[in-house]
């Protein structure tokens, strides 16, 4: 039997370990090499495996990967030895892509040409894993500075860390008590702010020692509340920093952060799994369990438009910061374009690779050209042309992506890898 064969016939099947199983079906990477290993000698790809195909998982990787590093190990970002694994990387690009099962039966648009060069590889610090709670929630890395890297720790931490730096301290901790298990966290305008699996919020000053307790509080004790999403903007009469909670309650709601208050609460028709407000702070877009786009006041939550064309759940959005641009990221595998000055319908629809895409960012005006970075849940990161839409740079590797974020200044760009045998903070920078 092939490898292609079996694969059709359902990779799980007789498989008495458990499966860390973030995107339903899917493998990691060690256990889909064992999977290889034990199940294919005959296999005319994997049949050259070595024993260390099966303890993969023990693989002794170098605590940092360089650019120099990537270079001499043919374009290689994660200190895989495919040499002495006798598999090549694009073999097991081609097996990887063709097992790994998106929330979608369904055609799909083919991605962007990948004809632009935005980015280059700078390092990867295998020492600072990041962990997903639940699958479709991938917003758990955040920067304020080079030197301010903020990412999801063990679940229920969230650490700090820096270019060039080997350390990484805890600046909140959740694990006392009952633990609060960390589904999405931002840091921005001097605050960092954490949501819970449970509808639990921590919010502490970026000002504060990092020692320091946050403050910890409840957004909703509804059964089905899920903190899906959490993103900061300043208050437009305050001018003080706001976390605004999308919540699987079918709620959104505003929290002051300086003053610990919720000062606005908005509710509909179904889960709410993102959000991003306009630079003006006057608009809001808004996806979760349904197809359509919602574009609402900030202050009332009133419905201005819905914006049709996504054909699943919507969970990622972003708004660009000169006001123009919308993307929302949907589980149908497109990203749509909008322009906020006429919602008429998308400028574009683009296509990924192997799933959809969870989370958006849009680089800051004066950071060089204007992209958007589209990661999709494992293996692919896309950065889009944001002004002719017609182009893109793409990065591949192996594992479960746990977010992505810019520098301030644009000049960077991290990626958490939470893939438990290959993963790391992994650092790219502008061409």
């Amino acid at each position: 039997m092939t490898a292609e064969e079996y694969f059709d016939e359902g990779l799980n099947e007789g498989y008495d370990e458990p499966i860390i199983d973030i995107e339903s079906d899917n493998f990691d990477f060690s256990r889909l090499f064992r999977r290889l290993y034990d199940y294919y000698p005959f296999d005319p790809t994997t049949f050259r495996l070595t024993s260390l195909a099966a303890q993969i998982k023990s693989l002794k990787r170098p605590e940092v990967v360089t650019k120099e590093d990537m270079e001499a190990n043919g374009g290689d970002y994660q200190g895989i030895p495919w040499g002495n694994l006798r598999m090549t990387r694009d073999e097991f690009r081609v097996l990887r892509n063709r097992t790994y099962k998106n929330y979608r039966n369904m055609p799909y648009p083919d991605p962007l040409p990948t004809n632009r060069q935005f980015f280059r590889f700078n390092g990867q610090e295998n020492t600072k894993w990041t962990r997903v709670v639940h699958f479709q929630l991938r917003n758990l890395l955040s920067v304020t500075s080079r030197h301010d890297i903020f990412y999801s720790s063990e679940h229920c931490r969230i650490r700090r860390t820096g270019v060039g730096s080997k350390t990484s301290e805890t600046i909140i901790d959740l694990s006392t008590g009952v633990p609060v298990k960390i589904t999405t966290m931002t840091a921005r305008h001097g605050v960092i702010v954490a949501g819970g699996f449970s509808g639990e919020y921590a919010v502490k000053s970026l000002h504060a020692p990092f020692e320091s307790k946050p403050i910890i509080g409840i957004i909703t004790r509804n059964d089905n509340g899920i903190t899906n999403h959490v993103h900061a903007h300043l208050g437009r009469n305050s001018g003080s920093p706001v976390a605004v909670f999308s919540s699987n309650d079918n709620k959104l709601r505003v929290l002051d952060c300086y003053r610990d208050t919720f000062i606005g609460e908005q509710g509909f028709e179904w889960p709410i799994n993102c959000s991003a407000t306009s630079p003006d702070g006057r608009l809001r877009v808004v996806v979760g369990d349904h197809t359509d786009v919602m574009i609402v006041e900030a202050d009332s939550g009133r419905i201005l438009r819905t914006l049709e064309g996504h054909e699943d759940y919507g969970f990622s959005c972003a708004w660009s910061d000169d006001g123009y641009s919308i993307a929302t990221g949907n589980q149908d595998r497109t990203v749509r374009i909008y322009d906020a000055r006429n919602f008429s319908r998308s400028i574009t629809q683009i296509g990924t690779n192997i799933a959809g895409v969870r989370t958006l960012r849009f680089s800051e005006s004066g950071c060089g050209r204007r992209v958007l970075v589209c990661p999709e849940p494992a293996d692919y990161v896309n950065i889009i042309d944001a002004v002719t839409w017609d182009g893109m740079q793409k990065f591949d590797f192996f594992g479960e992506i746990a977010g992505v974020e810019f520098s301030p200044k644009g000049g960077e760009m991290f990626v958490a890898n939470a893939d438990l045998c290959v993963g790391g903070l992994m650092e790219f920078e502008r061409c």
